[in-house]
């Protein structure tokens, strides 16, 4: 999804959002497979998902329904859940347990 000018946002969902102290975050799922709970800034709230315009790239994988115990450094199997990724469509598609 573009918004206009050179600013490209993407689409979650929103039940990939984490909330801690004032923050909204989104746990990425790395190449070396640890988790890593990353600030994003959100531009449009669309319902059930959300447009992110900071600090999340079209490569992310992106966990959904991430645990209130998630953290960063974490390795992603040892959540079992299912991740995400930002595909080049600019939207989220599925792609299954890491």
């Amino acid at each position: 999804m573009t918004t206009g000018g050179d600013t490209q946002s993407l689409l979650i969902p929103a039940n990939t959002l984490i909330f801690r102290q004032n923050e909204i975050s989104v746990g990425i799922v790395g190449s070396d497979h640890k988790v890593e709970v990353r600030k994003i800034k959100i531009g449009k709230d669309l319902g059930t998902s959300l447009e992110v315009v900071q600090r999340l790239s079209a490569d992310d994988r992106v966990i959904l329904n991430p645990s209130a115990s998630l953290a960063t450094g974490k390795p992603s199997g040892s959540d079992r859940r299912v991740t995400w990724a930002c595909k080049s469509d600019n939207l989220i598609r599925p792609m299954g347990p890491v």
